[in-house]
C-alpha cells in the first residue's frame, strides 16, 4: 500500500527544534557571515542576498523539518503540491526568524534557497503519511474483523469482506469510526461514539504516539488532524477489500483528501460543539498520551 509523494518514502530522525536560546546565540556570527553576500541583479538595482554557512544551513533545515513534523501532526496532514510549498516556506521563515534580524533578509534566503532545500523539507510529510497507511495495513483486517480462519474457502473469505466493508463504509457510511459503547439518550434512542472503534484508535497510537512523534504533540486540538488522518487511512485501507479480495490503493491527496476533510468536519461540528462528547475527546487524548510514555 505506496503512498504517492514528491520525494519517496525515507526514514527520518526527529530532532527537537532548537532552543531560541542556542539560535540567538548563533546569531552574531551567523550575521557575521551574512556581510559576504550574493549580489542579484534586479530590475531595481543590486539586491544582496544572504549567505550562511554550512553549519548554520544545516541548523535551519532540522528546524524547518521539525516544523513540517509538528504542523502535520497537529495542523493538517493533507496537502497538495501548492500547499506543501507553502508550508515548506512558512517552516524555513520560522526557522530563519532566529537567525536573521530582519524580515527582508528572511525573505530573500528563503527565495533563494527554497527550491534547493524543498525536497529535504518536505520529506518528513510524506513519511507520517506513510507510517499511518503502514499502521493501518498491520490492523485493519483484524480489528475489522475481515479475517476469518485460515481454513476458510477463499469464495466464503471474499463474500464476508465485501459484506462486512459494505457496512463500514458503503453509501457514504461513518460506521468504521464508531465504537461499541452505547449512549443512551433521554428519549430512548440509543448511539454509539465516534472515533472509538479500536482500529481508528490503535492508528492513532502507532502512527502519531510513537518513534518520538509525541514530542510534537502539545495541546488535545492535535487530536482532531490526528484522528481524521487515521479515519482516512482506515477508510483507504477498508477500500482495499470491497471487491473481497485485497487490491492496493495508493494513499493519495487526490483520493483521500474528500473523506479526510468531511472527518475533519465531522469532529469540528459535531464533536467538538457537543459537550458530552468533547468530554469524551479530551480524556481520549489523554489515554493516547499516557500511551506514549
Amino acid at each position: 500500500m505506496s503512498l504517492a509523494t514528491d520525494s519517496g518514502t525515507t526514514s527520518i530522525t526527529t530532532t527537537p527544534q532548537p532552543s531560541t536560546s542556542t539560535l540567538h546565540s548563533s546569531a552574531s556570527t551567523v550575521i557575521a557571515t551574512c556581510r559576504g553576500c550574493r549580489k542579484d541583479q534586479g530590475s531595481s538595482g543590486v539586491t544582496a542576498t544572504p549567505v550562511i554557512s554550512a553549519t548554520h544551513k544545516e541548523t535551519v533545515v532540522k528546524g524547518a523539518r521539525d516544523h513540517v513534523i509538528a504542523e502535520t501532526l497537529s495542523t493538517c496532514g493533507f496537502h497538495d503540491s501548492s500547499s506543501r510549498l507553502k508550508l515548506a516556506e512558512d517552516a524555513l521563515t520560522n526557522t530563519c526568524s532566529f537567525i536573521f534580524n530582519d524580515e527582508h533578509s528572511i525573505k530573500l534566503w528563503v527565495n533563494a534557497n527554497i527550491s534547493a532545500l524543498y525536497r529535504s523539507i518536505i520529506t518528513p510529510m510524506s513519511t507520517i503519511l506513510n507510517c499511518f497507511k503502514k499502521c493501518t495495513q498491520d490492523v485493519v483486517e483484524n480489528l475489522y474483523d475481515l479475517e476469518m480462519s485460515i481454513w476458510t474457502d477463499t469464495a466464503v473469505q471474499a463474500k464476508h469482506n465485501k459484506t462486512t466493508v459494505e457496512f463500514l463504509i458503503g453509501q457514504s457510511s461513518l460506521n468504521f469510526i464508531f465504537g461499541d459503547t452505547v449512549l443512551r439518550l433521554e428519549n430512548g434512542r440509543e448511539i454509539r461514539y465516534p472515533f472509538e472503534h479500536r482500529a481508528p484508535f490503535q492508528i492513532a497510537s502507532r502512527a502519531a504516539f510513537c518513534d518520538g512523534y509525541d514530542k510534537f504533540i502539545y495541546l488535545d486540538d492535535s487530536l482532531d488532524n490526528i484522528m481524521a488522518m487515521s479515519g482516512t487511512a482506515a477508510f483507504c485501507s477498508l477500500q482495499e477489500f470491497a471487491t473481497g479480495v485485497f487490491t492496493q490503493i495508493d494513499f493519495t491527496y487526490t483520493d483521500f483528501h474528500a473523506m479526510y476533510t468531511r472527518l475533519i468536519n465531522f469532529i469540528r461540528n459535531d464533536i467538538r460543539k457537543n459537550p458530552t462528547l468533547l468530554a469524551r475527546w479530551k480524556s481520549l487524548f489523554q489515554l493516547l498520551r499516557r500511551g506514549a510514555r
